[in-house]
Parts: C-alpha cells; structure tokens; sequence
C-alpha cells in the first residue's frame, strides 16, 4: 500500500539556499534550541511569521528622487566630457 498524497499546498518542495557565516549559524542554532525548534522550523517560522509592510511614497518624493536621478546622470555625462580631453569649455 503506498502512502498516501499530500494536499498540494502542504508539499515543501521548494529550497532555499542561505549562506551564513560561522557566528550566525551558531547564533541562529543557539536560538532555535531554545524555541526546542529544528534549525530548518526556527528559520521558517521566523521568515513566515510577519508579511513586510510596503511604505507608500508620495509623488512629491518620487518627482525629487527623479529630478534627483536625472541630475547625476546631468553631472557624469558632464564629467566625462571635461576628462574625455574637451579642451574647449565653451562646448560644454
């Protein structure tokens, strides 16, 4: 007899790869054994637990963040000009 399916929503056949280093590893280790969680359930639970709230930007933030943009991008291609040796300011 074999076993029976599991409920598609209920699989984990999705993986993440996490690279820590060797303090985190012991500092998320050390706080999953005293949850007497599993590595894997701690770092699970702990990423599922609150849905991020997405900040809404005004369009007055946004306007200057773009003027803000599109003035660097002004001052490098100025900035290449002058070093790209244009000897001439006036065409600039």
């Amino acid at each position: 007899m074999a076993r029976p399916k599991k409920v598609l929503y209920l699989l984990k056949n999705k993986r993440i790869c996490l690279g820590l280093t060797v303090n985190e590893f012991l500092i998320v280790a050390e706080r999953a054994k005293k949850k007497d969680l599993k590595i894997v359930e701690y770092i699970r639970k702990k990423s599922t637990v609150r849905v991020m709230a997405i900040k809404e930007i005004s369009q007055e933030r946004n306007d200057l963040m773009e003027r803000l943009v599109n003035s660097g991008k002004r001052f490098n291609t100025l900035t290449k000009n002058a070093s790209s040796g244009i000897h001439r300011p006036q065409e600039l």
